[in-house]
């Protein structure tokens, strides 16, 4: 019986270390996406610009 719960407790820390490396590299992923979204917004007009071109061009 003791060697049947020491597999089970293997295949299950197994499958935890698994999980935790792909959370870790959902992670990491999800951080590259965010910077990469801010480096986006950070060469974006600002909002008066983005405003008084928007309205120009509704005027035409």
């Amino acid at each position: 019986v003791n060697t049947i719960f020491r597999q089970m407790e293997k295949k299950f820390l197994a499958a935890s270390n698994q999980w935790m490396n792909r959370i870790n590299e959902l992670d990491r992923k999800i951080d590259t996406v965010e910077s990469n979204f801010d480096d986006i917004i950070s060469h974006l007009p600002s909002k008066e610009s983005a405003t008084t071109t928007t309205g120009s061009s509704t005027q035409q």
